[in-house]
């Protein structure tokens, strides 16, 4: 009885936190965004699908066959705009962004 109780309280546990981790598959999305670079820090706004949340967004630069890894962005949702900031990172011809969204931030 207690496993079949330990199990119930677990699962859910795992389920939460698969959708929220994913890459924006699930509840929250970024749907639009542009970014900006000035003196080293790049800036990134966009507009989500969720009212709230924090976002992790990993940054490349897309100049040929593979992108080249940029570094990291962390940003808040708040009334479905994201805001977030990176800093450290050269300015980019091109960039492309892959991130996970934990709505129930």
């Amino acid at each position: 009885m207690r496993f079949a109780l330990l199990t119930l309280a677990v699962i859910p546990l795992c389920l939460g936190s698969a959708l929220a981790c994913d890459d924006h598959v699930g509840t929250c999305e970024i749907e639009n965004w542009r970014w900006q670079n000035a003196m080293g820090m790049l800036s990134i706004e966009a507009s989500t699908t969720c009212d709230t949340g924090m976002a992790h967004i990993r940054l490349y630069e897309d100049s040929g066959a593979e992108p080249r890894f940029l570094g990291v962005a962390q940003g808040i949702i708040q009334g479905h705009a994201l805001t977030a900031l990176a800093t450290d990172i050269d300015k980019p011809q091109s960039l492309t962004i892959k991130y996970s969204i934990d709505p129930d931030f």
